[in-house]
């Protein structure tokens, strides 16, 4: 069986999701493959007219799902659904206008090639410039301790994504980064201009929960937290500030899992802000799911939204929580997790969109790191957005 069968099959066969099949939207199979055929997964550029066709042929499929709502909440879940679908339309068509071909295709660097291929490539930060960042966040991770040993164990509690000490790291990163060619090999890779660095401090501790399973499964899948990112078009790096073996939360990856997947790009595009329904407060969908964090999956009622999706719709880019303990699935995505194990300044940049990764997942003692994000665009413009939300921040 597919990679693709085994996940769309997971999801009949689970006992936490099966049962809620029964009364499944259906869809005309034209519907989707001429969206499909409109908007290709592609690293070029979209026309207006491709947006605008796209946009169009997504109401009419939207109309033919609303019609079969058989109840207010299911109707929201639609709507909200088809909202989220248009934003990130809207965004990723924004950000194809930046790409800029490589006309003769050449790949100069075996990094590059990697990224391409395997959606990621390993490096080391120099040995001074670990030492200096690791003395920046030395007080926040003090902090972040004394958090913990109080019991404030999510993830929000133990990290820090702006403030002058993620502004002197940024600084000491983007210098590193450059030294070493990474903008270089993101700019060759994606077409694009990546220009500067934001992150999170992060201090993953024993004893959070954020990452358990939330089932209610006896046996938690072996693949907990595995999950592909929302945004495309968004690099990321993970940096070590500590040393991180199997057992205090490695980043870990599955190469070469979601190209086998070989989702539509509507599918794709639904499994990757399907989460995000009822999301905000001003929802009337969040009470009625009470969900949190990631695993909008551990809501009943949101379970039942997402089994009403037609099958060849049906997906969740964090399905790693979804996977059935001891199914074939599992041990196909045990089998090619590749474990980043290492000392503090090793750093993996990936693909986060394309790339089925998870960290994090701390069994004992903790672990340091940074979560980077990539940015593309003015460098300095950049800068002084940064330098305005940390004045900001001090004001306050």
């Amino acid at each position: 069986m597919s990679l693709k069968e085994l996940v769309s099959q997971n999801y009949i066969s689970h006992p936490a999701f099966g049962p809620l099949a029964s009364e499944s939207w259906k869809i005309e199979d034209s519907l989707i493959k001429d969206f499909n055929a409109i908007y290709r997964d592609s690293r070029q550029p979209l026309s207006t007219d491709q947006l605008n066709q796209a946009l169009n042929q997504l109401s009419v499929i939207f109309a033919s799902l609303h019609k079969q709502a058989a109840s207010e909440h299911s109707r929201q879940f639609a709507l909200e659904l088809q909202s989220l679908c248009v934003e990130f339309i809207k965004q990723e068509y924004t950000f194809r206008k930046k790409i800029k071909p490589n006309p003769d295709q050449r790949i100069r660097n075996g990094k590059t090639k990697a990224l391409l291929e395997e959606n990621y490539f390993f490096g080391n930060l120099s040995e001074q410039a670990t030492t200096k960042i690791q003395s920046i966040v030395n007080p926040l991770i003090q902090e972040f301790r004394k958090r913990a040993a109080d019991g404030k164990l999510k993830r929000s509690d133990l990290s820090q994504d702006s403030g002058l000490a993620n502004w002197r790291v940024g600084a000491l990163l983007d210098k590193e980064f450059r030294k070493q060619g990474v903008f270089k090999i993101l700019a060759e890779a994606f077409g694009v201009r990546y220009t500067y660095t934001g992150m999170s401090i992060e201090l993953s501790v024993a004893g959070s929960t954020w990452w358990k399973d939330s089932l209610g499964q006896s046996t938690p899948p072996a693949t907990m937290y595995a999950h592909l990112d929302e945004t495309v078009y968004a690099p990321k790096s993970i940096v070590y500030l500590s040393e991180v073996t199997r057992e205090n939360g490695p980043t870990s990856c599955y190469p070469g899992l979601y190209r086998e997947i070989k989702n539509s790009a509507l599918q794709d595009i639904i499994g990757r802000v399907v989460g995000r329904v009822g999301a905000t407060a001003e929802s009337p969908l969040n009470s009625y799911y009470a969900a949190t964090y990631h695993q909008t999956v551990g809501s009943e009622n949101f379970r039942r939204h997402f089994m009403s999706l037609p099958g060849e719709l049906r997906f969740n880019s964090h399905f790693g929580w979804d996977v059935i303990p001891g199914s074939e699935l599992e041990s196909r995505i045990k089998a090619e997790e590749l474990v980043m194990t290492g000392s503090a300044g090793k750093f993996i940049v990936f693909n986060g969109s394309q790339l089925l990764h998870r960290g994090g997942l701390i069994e004992a003692g903790e672990r340091i790191a940074l979560q980077v994000v990539f940015y593309s665009g003015s460098k300095w413009l950049n800068r002084l957005s940064s330098a305005l939300k940390l004045l900001k921040l001090q004001s306050k």
